[in-house]
């Protein structure tokens, strides 16, 4: 869990995970993702919005993919960010 930048008494924020690249570095790449997975509605990339859970849930469906699957991809992609 990483803490919301918006919250002033410290609390994590519940399901990112503490330095999560995809979280961290959303804005970065975003673009990168979009260009990759382009079945996935403008929408869509508003409600993931850095969260890494909801992005392979919706790989999963757009993609029929495995959870697996979907992870690996997800993981692949922000290799390097840090």
């Amino acid at each position: 869990m990483s803490l919301d930048p918006g919250n002033r008494q410290g609390r994590e924020t519940p399901g990112v995970p503490e330095h999560d690249p995809l979280h961290d570095h959303w804005n970065e790449i975003q673009p990168r993702l979009h260009a990759q997975w382009g079945r996935i509605s403008d929408q869509e990339w508003q409600q993931i919005a850095g969260d890494r859970d909801r992005l392979v849930e919706t790989l999963r469906t757009r993609y029929s993919l495995t959870r697996d699957e979907a992870r690996r991809q997800v993981e692949a992609v922000t290799r390097g960010w840090h």
